[in-house]
């Protein structure tokens, strides 16, 4: 071969490197942002938005099953179909298996265009485990929401009383909305369809402060890549919650130096109360070597945290993405980083609040548990360990 072609060849790999280290969409200015402190908030914005809709909704969910909440926006929904809105609804196919067909049936009849994302087969083994995690809701071009929550009756505090589950939305005008279009027509492309309704503005607004959509598909994920460079570079506080924190061992080693350092590392976990106690085992058992550095962790007791957010510094991230292992292995997920003033305090109140409804965990009393809890520990994280070698396999070949 040639220097000339090996030059050549060096280049475009470097210039390929550059890009994929690089982030899919960039810091944009002149957005206005508001922090939604529990569902039941943003399912009433939501709604609204809907209701107000002129032109088209985009709406991209994972868990979704019928109930209370699911049938107020399937009435909300259909209704807008009906006065001649575009509708796109996106359900991963996993996660929608709680949606009946009456409800489906609705949903079409009305005008609704509903798609499934990777539709579950059976006989189709590992490619089952790749899930559109995203929820995101697009209204008009004008405004989008970021959430964690899905379409069910457990995320309403009015409808399930103090077993509701604690989650959070952000709400979002500006340029970042352009961003939250592309992604949802990638993820409506994936699935066959095409989206025939026009583009978002990208107006800056006077006044309003910098955002940043970051997003992850299986194998590349950029809001795991822009924790993990803030943890590093974090001075004052790192707070972090996440109901599945089975993090990878760069995060955690990069919360275990930031203690070492001196930062303020605070982790706030669901308690006994969650909904897949299995991986709270495998959660549970990186807990000591994180105690030992001086890392801080709090389990919520009042019932089930299902908050997705990173408070670093003057840095904010919340969204869909769980922060762990299985997201960077298998999912589509969608989350927005942030410095704005209004928005970070809302984000430290709620922190601040809910450390108070915590159980700290101390080091000593940690050492004390008892012998079967270590076993249960142990078997859940090599059953973790082992799912992400079987997709490290698979990416390879």
């Amino acid at each position: 071969m040639s220097s000339k072609k090996s030059a050549t060849r060096r280049r475009k790999r470097y210039f390929s490197l550059r890009r994929k280290r690089g982030f899919r969409f960039p810091l944009r200015e002149g957005n206005r942002l508001q922090f939604s402190a529990d569902a039941d908030d943003w399912f009433d914005a939501a709604l609204a938005s809907i209701d107000a809709a002129q032109c088209y909704i985009l709406f991209e969910i994972y868990l979704i099953s019928d109930g209370e909440i699911t049938a107020r926006f399937t009435r909300a929904l259909c209704t807008a179909a009906e006065r001649g809105i575009a509708v796109h609804v996106l359900i991963d196919d996993y996660g929608g298996r709680g949606l009946g067909e009456t409800t489906r049936r609705h949903l079409r009849t009305a005008g609704v265009q509903l798609r499934f994302y990777n539709p579950f087969r059976h006989w189709r083994w590992l490619a089952n485990l790749r899930r559109d995690h995203r929820k995101l809701l697009l209204v008009d071009g004008e405004l989008a929401f970021v959430t964690g929550a899905g379409l069910t009756d457990d995320f309403s505090r009015r409808v399930s009383g103090e077993d509701w589950w604690r989650d959070t939305a952000l709400c979002i005008s500006g340029p970042v909305v352009t961003d939250c279009y592309q992604l949802f027509a990638e993820s409506w492309r994936t699935t066959g369809g095409t989206l025939a309704v026009p583009l978002p503005a990208d107006d800056v607004l006077t006044g309003g402060s910098v955002a940043q959509l970051l997003s992850a598909r299986p194998g590349y994920n950029e809001i795991a890549r822009a924790l993990i460079r803030h943890v590093r570079r974090a001075r004052q506080r790192i707070w972090l919650t996440t109901p599945y924190f089975v993090p990878t061992r760069k995060l955690q080693r990069a919360l275990k130096h930031a203690a070492r350092r001196g930062v303020e590392v605070r982790l706030l976990l669901p308690g006994d109360d969650n909904d897949h106690p299995w991986v709270s085992y495998a959660a549970r058992g990186r807990y000591q070597r994180l105690l030992h550095h001086g890392v801080r962790i709090f389990e919520f007791q009042p019932g089930f945290t299902h908050a997705k957010m990173a408070l670093i510094d003057d840095w904010a991230t919340a969204g869909s993405s769980n922060f762990d292992r299985w997201d960077q292995r298998w999912n589509l997920d969608a989350n927005l980083a942030f410095s704005d003033g209004t928005c970070l305090g809302r984000m430290r109140d709620w922190f601040e609040e809910n450390f108070a409804r915590c159980e700290e965990i101390s080091l000593s009393a940690w050492q004390r548990r008892p012998w079967h809890r270590r076993l249960k520990e142990w078997l859940a994280r090599l059953l973790i360990n082992l799912l992400e070698r079987i997709g490290r396999n698979r990416k390879r070949r």
